[in-house]
């Protein structure tokens, strides 16, 4: 006896069914590869999410990639005291969290005054070269387990 696997029917939609096989062509998995790969992304992405040690570098990198551009991106949007103080407490959490330096993005903001409505094309040029000397060490630091880049 080769295969001891023992398999039984389940009764699923047609369009979940048309999923599968669009997926099965796409891929060229199997139909039990297929849902073994959902039903682990499932587990693993639902039912663990106090795992946070245990995300992949890439993940928690692009996590916090994502929130500090979403940050930088509502304050240039909505130009304010507030927004600046939540941007600023973002670089905070970056700082703590991340363990990588934003002093330079920090510097630039407390220069900044807010007046409401959009910022100035020269505040943004300055502001984002500074975020992406922020992204770029957090890069470097915990993708390729290099020294800081500045």
């Amino acid at each position: 006896m080769e295969n001891d696997v023992e398999y039984v029917y389940i009764k699923i939609p047609k369009y979940v069914m048309n999923w599968i096989e669009d997926i099965k062509a796409r891929t060229k998995l199997n139909e039990e590869q297929i849902i073994i790969k959902a039903l682990d992304h499932y587990y693993t992405l639902v039912r663990l999410p106090y795992r946070k040690k245990d995300l992949p570098r890439l993940d928690k990198v692009s996590w916090y990639i994502i929130k500090l551009v979403t940050a930088l991106t509502y304050f240039k949007v909505n130009y304010t005291e507030q927004q600046k103080h939540r941007f600023l407490e973002v670089l905070n959490q970056i700082e703590e969290r991340m363990k990588v330096d934003c002093s330079v993005v920090k510097d630039i903001l407390k220069n900044i005054r807010t007046r409401g409505g959009r910022m100035p094309t020269d505040v943004i040029i300055e502001l984002t070269g500074a975020v992406k000397l922020v992204i770029a060490d957090m890069i470097v630091t915990h993708l390729f387990n290099e020294e800081k880049t500045f």
